[in-house]
């Protein structure tokens, strides 16, 4: 399983440098976080986006042990905007970055873009080795 070649992923010249490990190299596993700013004014489009295009991309990804998303629930009042979350968890780095890379995740951040409160600025996303 080679990593793809990032189409036009616009999104990744805001990271650093890509590592191109090899599948040998995989490394352990990575808990993926995710907290977004999304739209008030668009509840459906975001439900169906958390309920329908993500799992749908998850799914046919190599190395995803497990997914979950679902909007703020809590009465403390600590999420600063942030109204829905996503955490997936990768076999290991390796997966992480074929995830990151692959043509299937940038047309997921295309459906996503439209539905955030202020652009890639309503996205928080924090990786951790588990």
């Amino acid at each position: 399983m080679d990593h793809p070649r990032p189409a036009s992923a616009s999104f990744l010249t805001q990271m650093g440098p890509f590592p191109n490990r090899r599948p040998e190299e995989g490394g352990p596993k990575v808990k993926h976080l995710v907290l977004f700013q999304m739209a008030n004014d668009k509840p459906i489009q975001v439900e169906q986006f958390f309920k329908v295009h993500f799992p749908r991309v998850l799914n046919a990804l190599p190395g995803v042990e497990s997914y979950h998303s679902g909007a703020y629930s809590s009465f403390e009042g600590f999420n600063k905007g942030y109204n829905w979350a996503a955490e997936v968890v990768f076999k290991d780095q390796y997966s992480r970055d074929f995830y990151v890379a692959h043509e299937e995740h940038e047309k997921l951040v295309q459906l996503l873009e439209p539905l955030l409160e202020s652009g890639f600025d309503s996205i928080v996303a924090f990786d951790m080795l588990i």
